[in-house]
């Protein structure tokens, strides 16, 4: 696995370098001023889903069932309310 560093004002101009970077499944590392800001790397697909063992033995993803719990989650009032002033930069309370 390679490791690439790219300024973030070249990300837009070299996307799709860094796309073929991320599929050899090389890391990347976004920087600004020489500074890390995010490191970017792929998960393979189906990494997100729920693995479960069938009776032979096998593995395969979990199907979700909607309506499962109904009721069992609500959401608050204030869900739309816009965020606290400092709220992305870990200043809000």
């Amino acid at each position: 696995m390679a490791v690439h560093h790219i300024d973030v004002n070249d990300l837009a101009a070299r996307v799709a370098e860094v796309v073929s970077w991320l599929r050899c499944g090389d890391c990347v590392y976004v920087t600004r001023c020489e500074m890390v800001i995010f490191q970017a790397s792929l998960a393979p697909a189906g990494a997100g889903t729920m693995p479960t063992t069938t009776t032979s033995g096998d593995t395969a993803p979990k199907k979700r069932i909607l309506g499962l719990h109904p009721g069992s989650m609500t959401i608050g009032p204030d869900f739309n309310d816009p965020l606290p002033e400092g709220f992305w930069s870990g200043g809000a309370q």
